[in-house]
């Protein structure tokens, strides 16, 4: 009789241990389906201040352009163009009638500046406001010897730029 209560036991247990693994694995596996939304946010204009040479500007001799970045984007952003805006370069009121086309841009330098290393990167934006970078772009500034004018001395040009940049 010893015997068969102890066979019941192994029999009672095995089903048991089978069973309850058969539960155990139920209530650990389980399906279903649904779905998920994420926003992505859109980018801002990385700008630069107007620029201005960092030098005294005279006919024939390049000077550095002195301009910073600004990113309100809460990511770093690589500058990777330059170019003149609409209005372009200006002149003081007070130098009106100096002959503001004798004033360009290198293209050289300023493409130098874009592909130069270390790239030009502008910080993200943090908590006490935009991400900046301060740059100096050695020969980017011209004034043609032949075209500009007298009325030009002592006058104060504005560089108005338009910035491409990437994430």
């Amino acid at each position: 009789m010893f015997k068969l209560s102890k066979r019941i036991g192994i029999v009672a247990a095995v089903a048991t241990a089978v069973i309850g693994g058969g539960v155990a694995f139920a209530a650990w596996t389980a399906t279903g389906d649904g779905t998920a939304n994420a926003t992505a946010g859109g980018a801002l204009p990385v700008t630069a201040d107007p620029g201005v040479t960092a030098d005294a500007l005279y006919p024939g001799v390049p000077t550095a352009l002195t301009l910073k970045f600004s990113n309100p984007n809460p990511y770093p952003a690589k500058i990777t163009g330059l170019a003149l805006k609409a209005n372009g370069i200006t002149v003081d009121t007070a130098h009106s009638t100096c002959n503001v086309s004798s004033v360009t841009l290198n293209t050289v330098a300023i493409n130098g500046f874009i592909t130069g290393t270390p790239a030009p990167i502008v910080p993200a934006k943090t908590a006490s406001g935009d991400g900046t970078l301060p740059a100096s772009i050695p020969g980017a500034v011209l004034m043609d010897a032949t075209t500009s004018n007298n009325a030009c001395q002592g006058a104060t040009f504005m560089i108005n730029l338009d910035v491409v940049s990437s994430s």
